[in-house]
């Protein structure tokens, strides 16, 4: 407890009420700075091995489904997307498994609302393993013991965005609507490009 304690305390990151089954104790990367820092990693990575993107969050709880709906938007793009698999898991991440057993990929980002702390629609991007995401949580087997079980994974990052609301039955807040549309063009832009083009900057 006092380790967890600690973190928070480095960090800054305090869960916000009423919702602290989704915490990330973590260094989080400003909102201005994620899409820069993301890229750089995909790109590296890219030119290493598979990609993996998951969007996660229950379709039924307001801005809990942002991770979902990012996903759901990103798979409806066509053409061509060598190297890069996106996956809708929804509030059953464990049904990835067999996916990223076959798949063993170099990078798995995960998309997923978190409470960070911060305002809502705030956008961070953490590693998976310097944050406690989500061992108490709103999906069926916490993501991240679900993904520390898949073999040959080289980086795990959770790109997240601080929620309004988790009531059942209602839509997106506009603040999350706002940074789903600006998670979803920067991660079709950065898949289209790692795709098409030739190795990183």
């Amino acid at each position: 407890m006092k380790e967890e304690t600690d973190a928070a305390d480095k960090s800054g990151l305090v869960p916000a009420e009423p919702s602290p089954e989704k915490s990330a104790t973590a260094f989080p990367v400003p909102h201005q700075d994620w899409s820069r820092r993301l890229a750089r990693l995909v790109k590296e990575e890219f030119s290493r091995g598979d990609i993996i993107l998951v969007g996660v969050g229950h379709p039924l709880r307001a801005d809990d489904s942002v991770g979902s709906l990012v996903a759901k938007d990103l798979a409806r793009k066509p053409g061509a997307r060598s190297g890069v698999t996106i996956i809708d898991a929804e509030n059953s991440p464990e049904n990835i498994l067999h996916i990223l057993w076959k798949t063993k990929p170099r990078l798995v980002v995960v998309v997923d609302s978190i409470e960070a702390g911060l305002s809502p629609g705030s956008i961070i991007l953490v590693d998976l393993d310097q944050t406690t995401y989500p061992y108490f949580s709103t999906h069926n087997i916490p993501m991240k013991l679900l993904l520390e079980a898949a073999p040959g994974i080289h980086r795990t990052v959770l790109l997240g965005i601080q929620p309004a609301s988790y009531e059942v039955g209602e839509p997106l807040s506009h603040q999350v609507e706002n940074a789903r549309s600006m998670v979803v063009r920067e991660l079709r832009e950065l898949i289209e490009a790692v795709s098409s083009g030739p190795g990183t900057d």
